[in-house]
């Protein structure tokens, strides 16, 4: 499992981490905070946090899926968004 160490010494594991992925109505401004076992911690801005966001969307809609059917996007001609 992969793990990163923090500044302050904690272990952040995927087990042990919670994203909260939040969209302005505009979908302009994307925030991301990171919950590790009760503490929050706010990410900087960045532009790929729309990227993360579309990946969660598609994962959702997805989760009545089997397994082994999850993950792929299909990109239309052109390469607009699918979400």
């Amino acid at each position: 499992m992969a793990t990163v160490e923090t500044l302050e010494g904690d272990t952040f594991t995927l087990g042990t981490v919670h994203l909260k992925i939040g969209v302005s109505r505009d979908e302009e401004h994307v925030v991301v905070t990171v919950e590790h076992q009760g503490p929050q911690y706010d990410l900087a801005p960045r532009s790929h946090y729309y990227l993360l966001a579309t990946v969660a969307r598609i994962r959702l809609k997805e989760s009545a899926l089997p397994e082994s059917e999850r993950g792929w996007v299909d990109v239309p001609p052109g390469g607009h968004e699918v979400a």
